[in-house]
């Protein structure tokens, strides 16, 4: 028989995704977070509105605060520069030049040579911005995608994840369990020949992975004994290699419940969307109040949509009320008036 879906445990799953997410402040996360996870998560979320605003230097700065190294991933760090030397010109086309060029000669054009081999190819493509900056009234953007502010939007999420993890702070399980479920739904399909009733879930996942995480010296099941029957879950639960597997579990000295989430860490995920279906979530749900949805950073929902499809938000928040009180005789007044 079917177990009934425990709204209450997702309801507080989701809001902690989006707090770690730095979409919601840490006050509406559900988990007893100690004070200096709370003040980091806040910091983190400030930088993500400081990259999402274009203040990409305070962004550094409150980076730095931080006291660790910063970004390692070399594709971030370009994106990270690239979004700097826009900005540079989009706050002021005479001084920004002057700092745009200097920041090329001294900072962007350096690390661009050896970033990765498509970097110093993209960065030559930027600086025809020093050479043809038109007027959009005029004529269009010679490249629009890069100048678009969305970049900003998506650059601020890749940072904020990239410093959650980097900060020590865990993976939220909601997260975790969607990559897996829709990894296995996918799979189950796939085996079974047949083509899946929802598709469009398969696209909160990307097909890549993040590197993996393991030892510089490669190991193999002779040189680490380990337990044949965690290989073979590990192998299962994440669809990896059995050497993908073997490398995992020497990085995390054969603990297979942490392999298991170091796996499921590195699908990537469609953040943008995630974080839209989770506020609709919320919307629907009741969980947050209309001033809460004016606070959100970087995503917005269509309301409209949601009341014309679903209960209104009213309605869903007195009946949670409700609920959450046990008043059984006044939800039922509540449902027949």
């Amino acid at each position: 028989m079917d177990q009934p879906l425990n709204y209450t445990l997702l309801d507080d799953m989701i809001l902690d995704y989006l707090t770690q997410e730095g979409i919601l402040s840490p006050k509406h996360s559900k988990n007893s977070l100690q004070q200096s996870q709370r003040e980091k998560l806040e910091q983190l979320s400030k930088i993500r509105t400081l990259i999402m605003d274009g203040k990409m230097e305070e962004a550094i700065e409150s980076m730095k605060e931080l006291n660790q190294k910063f970004l390692k991933d070399p594709l971030l760090q370009f994106n990270f520069q690239k979004q700097q030397f826009i900005e540079f010109l989009r706050t002021d086309p005479k001084s920004g030049y002057e700092k745009a060029l200097d920041f090329c000669n001294k900072t962007f054009a350096p690390f661009s040579l050896n970033a990765f081999p498509e970097a110093y190819s993209q960065f030559c493509c930027l600086t025809m911005l020093l050479l043809f900056m038109p007027d959009p009234k005029i004529a269009p953007h010679p490249l629009p995608n890069e100048w678009s502010e969305k970049q900003r939007e998506e650059l601020a999420g890749n940072v904020h994840l990239a410093l959650l993890r980097g900060s020590g702070i865990q993976e939220p399980k909601f997260t975790l369990l969607l990559r897996q479920l829709i990894t296995s739904h996918g799979y189950h399909h796939m085996y079974q020949n047949t083509q899946s009733p929802y598709p469009e879930i398969e696209t909160l996942i990307g097909p890549d992975r993040s590197p993996p995480f393991k030892l510089e010296k490669k190991v193999s099941g002779t040189d680490i004994k380990f337990n044949d029957r965690d290989v073979q879950t590990l192998i299962q639960v994440v669809s990896i290699s059995q050497q993908e597997a073997y490398d995992s579990l020497a990085f995390t000295n054969g603990n297979l419940n942490n392999a298991i989430i170091n796996e499921l860490s590195r699908i990537k995920m469609n953040h943008s969307a995630l974080s839209i279906l989770s506020l609709e979530y919320c919307y629907y749900r009741g969980l947050l109040t209309d001033k809460d949805f004016l606070e959100t950073k970087g995503v917005t929902i269509n309301k409209t949509f949601i009341n014309e499809h679903y209960s209104t938000n009213t309605f869903r928040r007195k009946l949670r009320d409700l609920s959450d009180q046990g008043n059984l005789v006044e939800i039922l007044n509540f449902y027949i008036h």
